[in-house]
Parts: structure tokens; C-alpha cells; sequence
């Protein structure tokens, strides 16, 4: 997240990505060709704007990170994004990654604003493209990511 001052208190995320963000949700609950896509846009958002450190906020950004993993690195199906999340909330544990990455890395890849700037023909492919440079930000902690998600799935 950028500097408080900018933060968006109604989606945890920068002002640029928060309406940004609702616009992409609102799309994604109501058109039925995003709709399948709706939990790379939900763990992309959220590993783009990590939170606190308080346990939920780990939680859920470990779980979104191992779905984004599943999804990008072994042909999970979005689809089945909350049911994975499901089993994954109740079968691992989760610690701080640290380090996170910087703020200023975390924003200068494409964001929430730039999937939701690109027409319907190219939502799909600006969307992977957001969950892949997000996923990399985080690539010092991609074995303890993939880690979590073997003993969470086993």
C-alpha cells in the first residue's frame, strides 16, 4: 500500500486501485464471461495490497498467494478458487513473510486501474497479466508459499 494518506479505507487499497477494484468486482459478479476469472482479480487485489499484520491479513495473503500460485505455475482452475481456499484456510499455518515486498515494487506493475482501463476483449489477458506480475513480486517467498500449498492439499 501507498502512504496512508493515500489509502482507500473502503478496499484496503491505494486510491488509484480501490475503485478501480469495485468497478472489476461489480463486472466480474454480473458478467458471465468474467465471472470464471473472479478469484484471479479477488487474490491479485489482495496480494497487491497485502494489509496488516494482524492474523487474518496474514491468512489471507498467504491464501491468496497459494491460489495465484495453483492457478499461474500448475493449471488450477479459477473456478475452484473458494473451494481451494476452503480446505487451505483450515489445513495450514501461516507465518509473516518477511520481507514484504516494497510498496513502491508492489505498485509499479500493472494494477486493478489498468485491467480495468482495457475493453472486454482484452480483460482476460490484461487480468493474467496483473496475477503474473503480482505473483512475481513476491518471488522470494515462493517456496514457502508452494510449501504451504503441498501440506495444505495433502
Amino acid at each position: 500500500m501507498t502512504e496512508q494518506s493515500d489509502a482507500d479505507g473502503v478496499t484496503g487499497g491505494c486510491v488509484r486501485c480501490g475503485p478501480a477494484y469495485l468497478e472489476l468486482l461489480a463486472l466480474s459478479y454480473n458478467d458471465p464471461e468474467r465471472r470464471p476469472h473472479h478469484q484471479v482479480l479477488v487474490d491479485s487485489y489482495s496480494v497487491q495490497h497485502p494489509g496488516g499484520d494482524d492474523p487474518v491479513a496474514m491468512q489471507r495473503l498467504s491464501i491468496c498467494l497459494m491460489t495465484l500460485y495453483l492457478f499461474l505455475e500448475r493449471g488450477a482452475d479459477a473456478r475452484h478458487g473458494p473451494q481451494l481456499h476452503r480446505r487451505m484456510v483450515h489445513r495450514a499455518r501461516f507465518t509473516r513473510l518477511e520481507p514484504h515486498p516494497a510498496a513502491q515494487d508492489l505498485h509499479s506493475r500493472l494494477t486493478a486501474a489498468d485491467v480495468a482501463a482495457v475493453d472486454a476483449t482484452q480483460y482476460e489477458k490484461q487480468l493474467w497479466a496483473w496475477a503474473g506480475e503480482v505473483w512475481g513480486a513476491w518471488r522470494e517467498h515462493h517456496a514457502q508459499v508452494r510449501a504451504w500449498t503441498d501440506a495444505s492439499l495433502s
